[in-house]
């Protein structure tokens, strides 16, 4: 992109002017061996995952390139293509840039891998510091408690989680079981960004409700485009969970902008009661918290 700025109402005429297209720089493949990506490798995808048991210390990391046009480098160490680099990893995550850059226009591109390693499971909630009243998950960071329900035979509790880091970021649904609302069991994550309309925040809080033998999912999803908006997702042996095609089912807001977005429209709560099901949802206006009221007949 060529950028051009004057200021003030200022006019300005510019001659002469040079140019050339470039390209941005990119590689060909990325594997992990001794790994799973959490997706396939595409040159424009820049962020991948993957999670390994303890008994994984290391990985080998290849890249694929066009080694007569670009440099490439995997953390601060330069790299030759098809080689194999071998990368120790920590217990929890280690997170590693492979840099491509072209010589003759100074442009670069960053890929960047983050690799979770589980913790030892002979020591795993016998630490001194883990809660031994209160649920925590294996590793890192849990908030809102989400979705308290009992389903088939079982209680489940839904809750805020970032798999990846001890920190608050994009969020997924965690989820224990627990036979006597005592002991807690963590089972796989329910719910994790994979969709448009959730690639900014993620899967915000939400609630639980069951109609016709089916668990109901409610969350806010949130998204670059429209920001915070309605999202259902529904299972019926509480592993396996499937997201609405037509999510986000409340994809607007009473204070949503112009250009469609929703600013502060989050956390919905729903409940059957005489005969209908109603949703409460969080909102915002001129800094005044308010919570707006909506009904359905079929959710």
């Amino acid at each position: 992109y060529l950028g051009l700025m004057v200021s003030g109402g200022t006019t300005a005429t510019f001659n002469n002017l040079r140019y050339s297209l470039v390209s941005k720089p990119t590689l060909e493949g990325l594997t992990a061996e001794g790994a799973e990506l959490d997706s396939a490798f595409s040159a424009d995808d820049p962020t991948y995952w993957a999670t390994v048991p303890y008994s994984t210390e290391k990985i080998g990391l290849t890249a694929a390139f066009d080694s007569e046009r670009y440099e490439v480098t995997v953390g601060n160490a330069s790299y030759k293509a098809g080689d194999k680099r071998e990368l120790a990893l920590n217990v929890g995550q280690t997170s590693v840039a492979v840099t491509v850059k072209d010589p003759a226009s100074g442009i670069s591109a960053v890929y960047t891998l983050h690799i979770v390693r589980e913790p030892d499971p002979a020591t795993l909630y016998k630490e001194q510091t883990r809660p031994k009243f209160h649920f925590t998950p294996y590793t890192y960071q849990m908030n809102d408690p989400n979705g308290l329900c009992f389903y088939n035979g079982q209680y489940h509790a839904f809750f805020q989680y970032n798999p990846y880091a001890p920190q608050w970021d994009t969020m997924h649904w965690g989820h224990a079981v627990s036979d006597d609302l005592l002991h807690w069991t963590q089972v796989e994550t329910a719910l994790w960004p994979d969709q448009p309309y959730e690639d900014e925040g993620g899967c915000f809080s939400g609630s639980a409700v069951e109609k016709d033998g089916v668990l109901h999912l409610f969350y806010t999803a949130v998204s670059h485009k429209m920001g915070q908006t309605q999202a259902l997702a529904t299972t019926k042996d509480c592993r396996h969970f499937e997201k609405h095609p037509q999510n986000p089912i409340i994809p607007r807001g009473p204070y949503c902008t112009a250009e469609g977005h929703n600013p502060d429209f989050r956390d919905p709560k729903v409940i059957e009661a005489f005969g209908r099901y109603y949703m409460v949802v969080g909102t915002c206006r001129e800094s005044e918290g308010q919570v707006l009221l909506y009904t359905s007949e079929d959710l």
